[in-house]
């Protein structure tokens, strides 16, 4: 690993991240008396590849591994925690805004350190705060459907999920970079 923390114990075997900014994991193989290393970051390498890990921080709890970690160069300090589901093999959305400098259990729940300020948060694996809203966000890749010099045109937005009826959505699509031209609001 690359930085004291960037390794935890999850149930399939141990979890790193390395000099090439990946997520490892070194498990063994059934019947098999040597370790294997698989690379778990693949999906999302692009994303891993913009992420700074020298002060990581990793954490395996209830089957997910999180890992902490500054989302570009520019920042300071830890602001994203990448999460990984080692039941799926999938990744859920990044946590963004999220400063954690260390990952502790007390009373059998995962809690975070801010690396920011002095004070320790749970954290919260329901769906629901005390019945209280949460504020989900997702934002997907650029896309430039293969030919990036011409003009693109979308006819329509598709999202999909365990949607509550109550549940209010608001769709932005980013035109260009960070929707430098334009951006289309949807709710």
């Amino acid at each position: 690993g690359i930085f004291k923390k960037a390794l935890c114990a999850g149930r399939n075997g141990i979890y790193f991240i390395n000099q090439n900014n990946e997520l490892l994991l070194l498990s063994r193989i059934a019947n098999l008396d040597s370790p294997q290393v698989s690379i778990i970051s693949d999906p999302i390498q692009p994303t891993f590849d913009l992420a700074v890990f020298d002060e990581c921080v990793c954490a395996a709890y209830q089957s997910k591994i999180y890992i902490s970690a500054k989302s570009t160069s520019d920042v300071s300090s830890n602001d994203t925690v990448f999460v990984y589901n080692e039941v799926t093999g999938q990744w859920d959305t990044p946590i963004v805004g999220w400063q954690v400098n260390d990952f502790n259990l007390l009373d059998s729940e995962l809690h975070w350190g801010s690396s920011v300020v002095n004070v320790s948060w749970r954290m919260i694996t329901a769906r629901t705060d005390d019945s209280g809203p949460i504020t989900a966000s997702w934002r997907s890749w650029a896309e430039n459907f293969g030919v990036p010099n011409l003009r693109k045109r979308a006819d329509m937005y598709y999202v999909e999920g365990y949607i509550a009826r109550n549940a209010v959505l608001t769709f932005t699509a980013l035109l260009d970079d960070d929707g430098f031209s334009a951006q289309h609001v949807y709710t």
